[in-house]
């Protein structure tokens, strides 16, 4: 695929008007995604979509007339989102972490469960959700059975109260809870490692948390110790760039991963730029 094929925003026709998606965006022929935008009915005047993807749940709940915050972390998923409702006055696309949504601010929150990302990021949504409920608000959930839908069904349950296995569709489910009773604060969220020399710090749901992954290793191990400016694409945390800086005359991190930047922001601090990007795109 040429750089120029992935970059391409390709509208989507749905009901009610048209979405983009191109490569590296998630929501697409998504059955979780599908399912929950089929299935999800409208409480009250003001939404929230903590897991919008190309955004299938957030055009869903708009057509229902509600005013709707798309908070989103993968900058690929966020030019899709603001060229599909760039012309919307009820949809608001925000870049944040799902656990950091301001409390007491959304009827409605959806939520398509963030399980590639691991359980601990999956809590912290489900608790940024809850956070983010008025009292008596609906949590609207989706996912696959096969990974977890039932023990974060569980969780949510424990957090808000009521909860109604609304639709099952082979292994995906659809379910809906209602807020009955306050929500616990949050705690620490930030962890750290170390490597070597090196130490790490991370957000949840980041890729090779906790440990720097194999091949990161043996490429540190294989580059010269004298380097000119260096490119660090698909960045993540740092886990190159952080022992790579030495050696450097100037380095450039991208990461498509809002948790990702905000690590290597962590990481590098004023050494290095650090930017949110789909691959080239900044």
């Amino acid at each position: 695929m040429t750089l120029e094929a992935y970059h391409t925003l390709r509208p989507i026709p749905v009901a009610g008007g048209q979405l983009y998606s191109k490569p590296g965006a998630r929501g697409l022929a998504d059955p979780a995604y599908e399912l929950l935008a089929q299935h999800i009915e409208p409480f009250g005047q003001t939404a929230l979509d903590l897991n919008p993807g190309i955004g299938l749940v957030t055009h869903a709940l708009a057509q229902q007339g509600m005013a709707v915050q798309a908070l989103e972390t993968s900058r690929a998923c966020l030019r899709c989102l603001e060229a599909s409702f760039a012309a919307s006055s009820q949809i608001r696309v925000v870049r944040g972490l799902p656990w950091e949504s301001p409390t007491g601010v959304a009827d409605l929150v959806a939520l398509v469960l963030p399980a590639h990302r691991g359980s601990r990021y999956v809590m912290l949504s489900l608790l940024g959700a809850a956070r983010a409920m008025l009292l008596g608000g609906r949590l609207w959930i989706a996912g696959n059975k096969d990974k977890g839908f039932e023990p974060y069904f569980k969780a949510a349950q424990e957090l808000l109260g009521f909860g109604l296995l609304v639709e099952r569709k082979g292994p995906f489910r659809v379910a809906v809870l209602e807020k009955e009773k306050p929500t616990p604060k949050l705690g620490e969220v930030w962890e750290n490692f170390q490597w070597k020399r090196w130490r790490f710090a991370y957000l949840p749901g980041v890729f090779s948390a906790g440990q720097l992954d194999p091949g990161s290793a043996m490429l540190l191990e294989a580059l010269p110790p004298e380097l000119g400016h260096v490119l660090d694409i698909g960045g993540g945390y740092g886990a190159l760039s952080l022992p790579l800086l030495e050696r450097a005359q100037s380095l450039t991190l991208l990461e498509d991963d809002w948790p990702s930047v905000l690590s290597a922001q962590q990481n590098l601090g004023q050494q290095a730029s650090v930017l949110h990007s789909d691959v080239d795109e900044a």
